[in-house]
């Protein structure tokens, strides 16, 4: 996460959706920086606002409120396949690894999709883009959305912003997955399962020439077409 008492900003990561590469973009033009620590580095909304913002709030002496929220959401099955391949990575076969109980090694795509649309299965959970930028009251508590595939258009506002160059390189980046081969009504079974994941990015997506969805205090309702 990258906060900016001078630019106005604070970048909220959604995990598996080029944080890496937009932390990095953004270390020169941050005053605060979380990073490290999944559970510090990928803070959702609703514990920023719990626990960060009144340390902000009493300490900083300023209206926190003017500072700018923004997050970048990835295309639902390209943020799945992004996490079936990050943990088949060979560090996670070890049993001391964080990400050893919940590793995909040996386990197909399929399994990996079918494991999360269960609902009492922890095995393969995930961070939901939907859940994670929403606010205590359960709205979104984002101002600005980006797409990850429109990453240039979050660069362009961000160095308008700041007055400063950014330009976000592709960090971290793993091979496309092909979901060509997973059967159809198990395509439909994750659609129904993140159904609100799927009416955030098409929002996202209908957004004209890449820029991005201000959607402040909505509902995933509001969202739909």
């Amino acid at each position: 996460m990258r906060i900016s008492f001078r630019h106005k900003y604070m970048m909220f990561d959604v995990p598996k959706s080029a944080s890496t590469s937009i932390n990095f973009a953004l270390q020169h033009v941050s005053e605060c920086i979380l990073d490290g620590n999944g559970g510090v580095k990928h803070m959702t909304v609703a514990d920023y606002e719990e626990y960060l913002e009144p340390f902000l709030k009493k300490r900083s002496g300023m209206d926190i409120s003017t500072l700018e929220r923004i997050a970048v959401v990835r295309e639902l099955f390209d943020m799945l396949a992004s996490y079936y391949k990050y943990r088949r990575r060979p560090a996670v076969e070890n049993a001391s690894h964080v990400d050893h109980s919940r590793n995909t090694c040996g386990v197909s795509f399929s399994a990996f999709l079918e494991g999360i649309c269960e609902k009492e299965g922890k095995r393969y959970a995930v961070t939901r883009p939907s859940s994670f930028i929403l606010d205590p009251s359960k709205k979104v508590g984002i101002d600005l959305l980006f797409s990850f595939e429109r990453l240039d258009a979050l660069a362009k506002y961000l160095t308008s912003k700041t007055g400063q160059k950014i330009e976000i390189p592709r960090r971290n980046v793993s091979a496309q997955l092909d979901i060509g081969s997973v059967e159809r009504g198990l395509l439909d079974r994750v659609r129904n399962a993140f159904e609100n994941d799927f009416i955030l990015y098409d929002a996202i997506m209908r957004s004209p020439n890449g820029e991005p969805l201000r959607v402040r205090h909505h509902g995933f309702a509001e969202l739909q077409e």
